[in-house]
């Protein structure tokens, strides 16, 4: 992590330091570290980039939400809900390009993304045939999730603009959760039901 930086478009820099949480499955790997920016004002809203050296990894939009709630002459609080994101169905990127078309001035202050960002109980071979490791559960858990979350165009365009706040829901695990589905035939099992929730909200 010493080897890169966020910087605002203020000038802001802050160097990484060492991962505050990590998550692997397979050969794929995510690694985390929250860090601090100051200054931005109530709802205002600036570039930020992740750099390794010269090169731009990543690029987002922050934003700060207002201090209190706007008068009647001001724009107003504008929040955005939205649940049931299933990337396997929206091949077309649909949902970052339609939030791309929205005009900077009606962009929302915040997200709120209410569950089933991901469908975690398709297609029926996955849940048909279990993983039978942990291993292999982290791995196919972990590869949904950056499959939804790195979608370009697409999810990931409403994600790295402005702030977001997300809950889960059972698709988020499997459909019905925590109850064992039919529909998911390997929560059926009470081991491997306890085993897939387990790993599932660790990566939530």
């Amino acid at each position: 992590p010493g080897r890169l930086e966020v910087v605002a478009a203020s000038g802001q820099r802050q160097r990484l330091t060492a991962w505050q949480h990590e998550l692997e499955g397979g050969k794929r790997r995510v690694k985390i570290q929250r860090i601090e920016l100051s200054g931005l004002a109530p709802r205002s809203r600036q570039p930020v980039e992740l750099r390794r050296g010269a090169q731009t990894v990543a690029r987002a939009m922050m934003g700060a939400l207002p201090d209190r709630v706007p008068g009647l002459e001001e724009r107003p609080f504008t929040i955005l809900l939205g649940s049931c994101f299933a990337q396997k169905k929206d091949g077309g990127g649909n949902v970052g390009r339609t939030y791309a078309l929205l005009p900077s001035g009606v962009r929302p202050d915040l997200k709120v993304l209410c569950g089933d960002q991901v469908y975690l109980d398709a297609p029926s071979f996955w849940t048909i045939f279990p993983a039978v490791s942990v291993g292999e559960l982290r791995r196919r858990l972990l590869e949904s999730y950056l499959a939804a979350w790195t979608q370009e165009p697409g999810f990931h365009t409403l994600l790295a603009d402005g702030p977001n706040a997300f809950t889960a829901d059972d698709h988020d695990f499997w459909n019905n959760a925590p109850k064992g589905s039919v529909t998911a035939p390997a929560t059926m099992i009470p081991d491997l039901r306890k085993r897939w929730l387990t790993e599932a909200t660790s990566l939530y």
